[in-house]
């Protein structure tokens, strides 16, 4: 594997872990770890954006706007 492989492999799985950690921790540090998350999604889809098809964008932007939604629910102390 070579290195800018490798490090795109430990990013994603940095974000990985992440976003289960937030999953399974509740209250306030889970949503944080989640609007972690959320940026992260954030920056990297806004760098491909323009190369993506509609569909793609809809499918990426549900996905995005589901986590958020999920950390403000775990910041709210509702889930």
């Amino acid at each position: 594997m070579r290195v800018s492989r490798l490090t795109l492999f430990l990013a994603a799985l940095a974000v990985g872990a992440l976003a289960l950690a937030g999953l399974f921790i509740h209250g306030p540090v889970g949503g944080i770890l989640l609007g972690i998350v959320v940026a992260i999604l954030v920056f990297l889809s806004s760098a491909t954006w323009p190369a993506l098809h509609s569909r793609a964008r809809v499918v990426r932007g549900l996905v995005i706007a589901a986590i958020a939604a999920l950390a403000v629910l775990k910041l709210a102390g509702k889930a």
